[in-house]
């Protein structure tokens, strides 16, 4: 009875692991799920028949056993870099969880390179993202970019803020490709630059909001984004929306150029455990406070700057910073296009060389300059019609204004009072003279 019994759990025991065995080798790792298989089948009774002593086979499943756990994945991510005009593929140092608490969705996160100057696009299984355009002359490289990525539609637009070079290329987006819903910030402003921007949208029947403070947006069924800072009053980069994506237990951070006291404002709504942050305004000195980088846990930081610019972006502290808090940055200047992937839970980089301004796909007229040309022939049409309806009132108060002389008898009236044809004068008003039926006098008129 007793053998049977451990026959019995004997048999159990090793048809579990050659099930387990199985899944293993067909979802994790084919290695671990043979070697799992293998001690399976010592363990049967069918394995009886090898000529193998038990003790022998006990140390074999072990050693099976710890060589299957040795080989398991471990809980990490495996980044793969690529560097522009390289087809070697390195890889690189991670200490990134992989996540499954939460179902994420299939992401590409885009760093378009444009310089010194923003812009950055979303594709997720079902809606495409677009937060900032670069600057004015940014518009051909990002719409060769888009297009490169076969795009024709962006489901959200998002200007942050005002400055031209976060706003620079956003009409010529709005007029390049089919928009569902743009968002801006708080505030106005009275810049070319972004009225361009207002104009192309109003083009197309469109009108930008402000969107809700941590409300969320769904982009797919497991991918959303939250807006913060949407209630900012002053000007500038105060005013700056910042964007928080989320797909499962991934977040990224795109802080736009907001200032640290915005990151004191918001620090306590943020989730602390953040994979990448797009730094604030370039990496200047004005923000990514040590505070800010103490309460939130970064694993990558991304920089968009340009080569050798004038503000020397970004600012040594920041970096300094960054790197003291064990945190991967990645710098367009430095590396070109940057675009990170999530696929079945695992992040991943590679570099890209940056997009060429010229060619292939050109930047069609903006209507919005069509609409600009109406608001300004509108305008000086009003001022025509404003000075026509006054010429005849200016007129009438010139001849009230001006006194005429008229004789007892006779039908002329006179500018000289004195004038030899007329004799005992009195003065009136020209127009009461006209009314009167008089006309001027030839000789002193």
């Amino acid at each position: 009875m007793k053998e049977k019994l451990i026959r019995y759990i004997r048999n159990f025991s090793g048809y579990f692991l050659l099930l387990f065995g199985i899944i293993t080798a067909l979802g994790i790792s084919i290695l671990s799920g043979i070697l799992i298989m293998g001690v399976g089948a010592l363990i049967t009774v069918h394995s009886k028949k090898l000529p193998i002593k038990r003790k022998y086979k006990i140390i074999l499943c072990l050693l099976l056993f710890i060589s299957a756990v040795g080989l398991f994945p471990e809980n990490t991510d495996q980044v793969k870099t690529s560097d522009p005009g390289s087809s070697k593929t390195v890889n690189a140092n991670s200490t990134q969880n992989i996540k499954n608490k939460a179902k994420t969705s299939n992401i590409k996160i885009h760093f378009i390179d444009t310089g010194n100057s923003d812009c950055i696009f979303v594709q997720t299984e079902d809606k495409n993202l677009l937060i900032d355009a670069g600057d004015n002359d940014d518009e051909q490289r990002i719409v060769n970019y888009l297009n490169e990525q076969k795009i024709t539609k962006i489901n959200y637009l998002v200007s942050t803020h005002p400055d031209a070079d976060h706003c620079g290329g956003l009409d010529a987006v709005v007029t390049n490709f089919n928009i569902d819903q743009s968002y801006v910030a708080n505030g106005s402003s009275e810049s070319k630059t972004y009225r361009d921007f207002i104009y192309a949208l109003a083009a197309k029947g469109l009108t930008p909001a402000v969107p809700l403070e941590d409300t969320a947006i769904s982009l797919d069924q497991n991918t959303q984004i939250k807006f913060y800072n949407t209630h900012a009053t002053g000007e500038g980069n105060e005013l700056s929306l910042v964007t928080l994506l989320e797909s499962g237990d991934h977040k990224m951070l795109f802080m736009g150029d907001a200032t640290e006291k915005v990151e004191k404002n918001i620090i306590n709504l943020l989730p602390h455990d953040i994979d990448i942050l797009k730094v604030s305004h370039h990496g200047s000195k004005s923000a990514t406070s040590e505070q800010f980088l103490k309460t939130l846990n970064i694993d990558y930081a991304v920089i968009e700057c340009g080569k050798n610019n004038k503000y020397n972006h970004p600012d040594q502290q920041t970096l300094d910073r960054l790197k003291n808090h064990d945190i991967k940055t990645l710098r367009t200047d430095e590396k070109g296009n940057i675009t990170f992937t999530i696929k079945n839970s695992k992040l991943s980089y590679k570099f890209s060389e940056t997009t060429s301004d010229k060619g292939s796909a050109p930047v069609t007229k903006d209507p919005g300059d069509e609409i600009k040309k109406q608001h300004e022939e509108a305008v000086q049409q009003s001022h025509q019609e404003t000075q026509t309806q006054a010429e005849p009132a200016q007129q009438t108060h010139q001849q009230d204004s001006t006194t005429v002389y008229i004789p007892q008898t006779g039908s002329k009236y006179h500018s000289n009072p004195y004038c030899s044809n007329m004799k005992n004068s009195s003065a009136v008003s020209l127009t009461e003279a006209q009314n009167r039926g008089y006309e001027p006098c030839k000789k002193c008129y």
